[in-house]
């Protein structure tokens, strides 16, 4: 697994590899490895503010837990 910037807005990027896969029941456990990341700008505002949260991806996502 690899990533890195796709465009102008991205803030940064990330490598990463997939250390291992556990299946347990019907899930699949993937335990992943950070290799290397970097930050292109700061965001605005405080960073720890600036996290992804389940009801900024939509009306259509939901988590059963």
């Amino acid at each position: 697994m690899s990533g890195h910037s796709a465009g102008p807005n991205d803030s940064g990027y990330r490598r990463a590899g997939i250390e291992g896969i556990a299946e347990r029941g019907d899930h699949h456990i993937v335990l992943g490895k950070v290799i290397d990341s970097r930050v292109a700008r700061a965001p605005a505002g405080r960073p720890d503010a600036a996290i992804l949260e389940m009801k900024d991806l939509g009306e259509k996502v939901f988590y059963g837990g």
